[in-house]
């Protein structure tokens, strides 16, 4: 056998597939009379900051394994984790699968057109002894369906740039990575805090800096702070608070008089406990004459923005209202006994009310604005509703978003509280929903949290109907959501509290 060398012709990745010759390559002149080379370049994207290649590879012999080393230098900001399967033997071929994943987290590859940067990278497959007889490769800027197998499952691999990963971790970190470019979701993952379990979440301001910020509840006796960074990521999270005889159900932000935000924490075991934010990264804390297990903040005396608050307590068919961050509430009737809380203008008159969910339907108290309430009664029944939900923003429409044993209602109230319900059908009863528009359209689209499938499933609002749900897999099973603006954009961006961790999804225009 006369060894000879074997070259791919350059491949150009963009936004669609595109498929390399399948078949003999052409023949060329040795480079050494004792090496077999077959070489894969790779010519990096303008415009994207990962780049993957799937090829089939084979050589004649029995090989057990493929050699593979880099040839050219890539920019010092990239690395890449090449994966090469086992060999199956046919006859006197041996045919290998070989996965390239190119990554560039500090945006190199946006800036490849300069003169002096290596736009391929060349990988070098063979050995002395086996002739390479042909390849067959896909290459693009999203993995190619099978990519992640073949990188968990190949035996061996080759590491090429700077860094401390694995050949492995880098290239799964790659299509981890690759989401925010590659998917049409209507919200792209941005962040994935993990090592610990959450139960609970929501926007808060916990600094001076103006960025939202978030306060999440860690079973079984500690508050985290996230430190928002302005674009769609947090920093590293801190201890708020950690009491051996705190368990908290529910978080609760509202604005003091210096604009950071106080927090309401109810208790399964005991009172409300009042923190109070005193800058510096300085919490204190003192527990509240009542109990609670969920509240929600709302603006229903007309003064001081969003710092009145609302509670139930799962024992008494009762609203507890506390205005001005006050320390005493009173109590406004309800029809049931509310499990869950929320507020928002149900009446259209522009002033705050209060919804509560409990095993007889959703109970309504229309607010006057000046902190006065009127029970309304049970203006939602329905056989199949759970306790959870949320309202929209005020001046939003629709109104209401409630859970039900196959997916959500979404509620749009009159001025008399007559409504017209959507029933949207995905999932089992979803554990937490909201209304908010993620995609930058100004309609008001759902999201519910679906536990047993651990997803987000999240129905996209058009002129005169919801879009079929779409399905976004979380790293865990999620308990809890807040919506908010952690990006700067105008989409509502999300964050979801799992046994996992803290998962933050952006939002991101519809198409």
């Amino acid at each position: 056998m006369i060894p000879s060398r074997i070259c791919v012709a350059t491949a150009v990745l963009v936004a669609l597939v595109v498929f390399l010759a399948d078949g003999p390559a052409a023949m060329r002149s040795p480079a050494s009379p004792a090496a077999a080379t077959l070489r894969l370049q790779l010519q990096l994207p303008k415009r994207a900051h990962q780049t993957f290649g799937l090829f089939t590879v084979r050589v004649r012999g029995r090989a057990a394994r493929l050699p593979i080393r880099p040839l050219a230098k890539i920019p010092s900001s990239m690395h890449a984790g090449v994966a090469i399967s086992g060999g199956v033997v046919q006859g006197r071929v041996t045919t290998f699968t070989v996965a390239v994943a190119i990554d560039d987290l500090r945006a190199a590859a946006r800036s490849l057109t300069a003169t002096d940067a290596a736009r391929t990278l060349d990988l070098e497959v063979g050995d002395k002894t086996f002739a390479a007889l042909s390849d067959r490769g896909v290459t693009g800027t999203c993995p190619q369906s099978g990519f992640p197998l073949a990188v968990k499952a190949a035996p061996t691999g080759l590491r090429v740039g700077s860094g401390g990963s694995t050949w492995r971790r880098i290239a799964l970190q790659a299509i981890e990575n690759s989401y925010r470019w590659c998917t049409t979701d209507p919200l792209l993952r941005s962040q994935t805090f993990t090592g610990f379990s959450a139960t609970g979440v929501t926007v808060a301001r916990l600094n001076d800096d103006a960025l939202a910020d978030l306060v999440v509840i860690e079973p079984p006796h500690t508050l985290l702070g996230f430190l928002g960074k302005g674009n769609g990521t947090f920093k590293a999270p801190f201890t708020i608070l950690a009491r051996p005889d705190l368990s908290p159900t529910s978080v609760t932000a509202v604005p003091d008089a210096n604009g950071r935000s106080d927090l309401y924490v109810t208790d399964a075991n005991g009172p409300v406990l009042f923190v109070h934010n005193q800058g510096g990264g300085t919490f204190s804390s003192s527990s509240l004459g009542f109990s609670a297990i969920d509240g929600a903040a709302a603006n229903f005396d007309g003064s001081g923005g969003l710092n009145d608050a609302v509670f139930v307590d799962g024992h008494e068919s009762s609203f507890f209202v506390v205005l001005d961050e006050s320390a005493v509430p009173f109590a406004v009737p309800a029809d049931t006994i509310p499990l869950h809380v929320t507020a928002g203008d149900f009446n259209d008159d522009g002033k705050y009310d209060i919804a509560g969910a409990g095993p007889a339907g959703v109970s309504i108290a229309t607010g006057d604005g000046s902190g006065f309430f009127t029970p309304r009664g049970l203006a939602v029944q329905q056989p199949n509703l759970s306790t959870t939900l949320e309202a929209a923003q005020v001046g939003l429409n629709p109104d209401l978003v409630v859970g039900t044993t196959s997916g959500v209602l979404v509620v749009d109230f009159s001025s008399d509280l007559s409504y017209s319900g959507t029933p949207l059908q995905a999932g089992t009863a979803p554990v937490g929903v909201a209304l908010a528009d993620v995609t930058g359209d100004g309609r008001v689209d759902v999201i519910a949290l679906d536990q047993n499938a651990a997803a987000i499933n999240t129905w996209i609002a058009t002129k005169s109907a919801y879009r079929s749900p779409v399905s976004i897999a979380l790293a865990g099973r999620p308990a809890a959501a807040a919506v908010g603006r952690f990006n700067g954009d105008t989409r509502a961006d999300v964050a979801v509290a799992t046994n996992k961790g803290l998962m933050i999804l952006l939002g991101r225009r519809s198409g």
